[in-house]
């Protein structure tokens, strides 16, 4: 199968063709790198390329409210650091990466608000940008798309301006001078730009998505860069907010995905091949895109599509090959204004740098699930401690043998606990028991001395015992009571800590002496843990009057 995709505003808008096999679906995911880029500010554009010569694609970022822009440089295996540039002090809006100035590395065209020109930042080919001091237009950019549009051979400037003001196209010089070509398309309020062959003639065409439904509007290439549009040719009545071009349907022209602004639904239009579009019927989601890509999602050949939506997660469109989509992975919490795709890690396997509003950016690596290792994080379950109260009256023990006492006793303990023992005249005794889980205290008394012997009158007893278990604890299986519960358990204590006073009841012996002892272990509390191709860059097509 072969696939077509044209750049967007963001990136040299020629139309790149990938040959691909159609092939079985792979099951892959993007996974969040951890990553947590940039201040949080207002970023409102993101484009992925080389910036430094290494071969690993980097990131430029352009902020608003005269927030400086920043260059992020890839360390490889798609992880990043901060290049320390803070380059100007404007009011960013859009921005592409190209080779402006004919000298081999990726320079920046990047488009201003209202009252601002817009700035050409020249690359040193180490990723050190300077600016060249141009200032293009004073009208405010909404989008920029760069590809050869007059075919000299370098780069030129498709200029979207908002609020009813005519586009604009830029002719460079060659060496990444820019000037006005005089043209003055159309006077919607446009939104975003990507330029492709529509018409299948060789140059470079322009799909322009217009805010507040206008329609959209194709202005076809003369091939040298003049440009005209289709007579009566409006495409929908929603407000455009992002466009992509690519060849969705397989039939080898460039069809075009439309996101939509604000809270409406995405459109898919299709090509015949000759410029004209035709609404697939597709209503996708009903966020409020401003970002959008093609790439391969799942390794079939088709090309399928990243949407970033303000107030909304980024979400992937799967393609059946005819151009039909169907809703895949969301990506993350957060509201996304910028998008480029590149691969970050050498992978093969195009990835994702999403650039959100107001919070820092993130980087998405796409993997195949099967190579996903899930990573377990501990969280402490605390199991409540139940509540166990005995019901009925307690034997009284009967002595095995003649115990002998001094006045002051000696108790020998077991590992696990240590007990005491009052021994008084008594007929019954009923007492309350609190256990913690897993314990069962058992208090052994091994007395030494002398006493007189003392035959008991023992008094049957059922002890029949009553747990009452926390409901806050679902599954809790309370701890068994003793065989014989013989204690209470003294509240105000350490947890784990169980305090025994025994009752025992026998015939009273004149003058007999009485012991105490206390007795002692400590329950296990468990914790558990919770389960728990090649380089495309597709760059923002931002809604940027929409973010002040």
């Amino acid at each position: 199968m072969r696939l077509r995709i044209a750049a967007a505003a963001g990136l040299t808008a020629v139309a790149y063709v990938l040959q691909a096999t159609a092939a079985p679906d792979v099951d892959r995911l993007f996974v969040d790198t951890g990553q947590r880029l940039g201040p949080g500010s207002r970023d409102r554009a993101v484009a992925l390329a080389d910036l430094n010569g290494d071969a690993l694609p980097d990131a430029f970022v352009v902020t608003a409210d005269d927030a400086p822009d920043l260059v992020w440089i890839n360390q490889g295996a798609g992880r990043f650091a901060d290049s320390g540039q803070r380059l100007g002090t404007g009011d960013g809006r859009t921005l592409a990466l190209a080779d402006l100035d004919g000298d081999g590395d990726r320079d920046a065209f990047v488009g201003q608000a209202s009252g601002q020109g817009n700035q050409v930042w020249k690359n040193d080919g180490a990723g050190g940008f300077t600016d060249s001091g141009q200032s293009l237009g004073k009208a405010g950019t909404a989008a920029t798309a760069l590809g050869d549009l007059d075919g000299d051979g370098d780069l030129d400037a498709f200029v979207v301006r908002p609020t009813g003001q005519p586009d604009e196209v830029w002719k460079n010089d060659g060496q990444g001078v820019f000037s006005d070509s005089g043209q003055r398309l159309g006077a919607e309020a446009g939104a975003a730009v990507a330029l492709g062959d529509l018409d299948g003639d060789g140059d470079l065409d322009a799909f322009v998505a217009n805010d507040d439904r206008q329609g959209d509007r194709v202005w076809l290439n003369d091939g040298k860069a003049g440009f005209s549009a289709i007579p009566g040719a409006r495409l929908g009545s929603a407000s455009g907010g992002a466009v992509a071009l690519g060849d969705l349907d397989g039939d080898g022209d460039l069809d075009a995905f439309v996101g939509n602004y604000p809270d409406q639904a995405d459109e898919v239009w299709l090509n015949d091949g000759k410029a004209g579009f035709s609404d697939s019927g597709q209503r996708l989601g009903m966020a409020s895109t401003l970002a959008v890509s093609l790439l391969d999602v799942n390794g079939d050949g088709r090309l399928d599509v990243v949407a970033a939506a303000l107030g909304s997660p980024g979400q992937v469109w799967l393609n059946d090959g005819t151009g039909q989509l169907t809703a895949g992975q969301a990506l993350g919490q957060a509201s996304t204004v910028a998008l480029a795709s590149a691969d970050l890690d050498a992978d093969g396997l195009l990835d994702l740098w999403v650039g959100n509003y107001s919070q820092a950016d993130q980087v998405w690596l796409l993997k195949d699930a099967a190579s996903i290792t899930p990573t377990a994080t501990a969280t402490p379950t605390v199991t409540r401690t139940p509540s166990l109260t005995p019901t009925g009256t307690l034997p009284t023990p009967t002595p095995s043998a003649t115990p002998t006492i001094t006045p002051t006793p000696s108790n020998t303990p077991l590992p696990s606990a240590t007990a005491t023992a009052t021994r008084t005249p008594s007929s019954t005794a009923t007492p309350t028991t609190t256990l913690t889980p897993s314990v069962t205290p058992s208090p052994t008394v091994t007395p030494t001395g002398t006493q007189p012997s003392a035959t008991p009158s023992p008094t049957a007893a059922t002890v029949a015992p009553t747990p009452t278990a926390d409901p806050g604890t679902p599954g809790l299986t309370p701890s068994a009571p003793p065989t014989e519960p013989s204690a209470t358990v003294s509240p105000g204590q350490t947890p784990g800590t169980a305090t025994a006073t025994v009752t025992v009841e026998e015939t009273p012996t004149p003058g007999g002496p009485t012991l105490t002892a206390t007795a002692s272990t400590g329950p296990t509390t468990p914790v558990g843990p919770s389960p728990s191709p090649r380089v495309l860059l597709l760059p923002l097509l931002s809604k940027a009057h929409r973010l002040r």
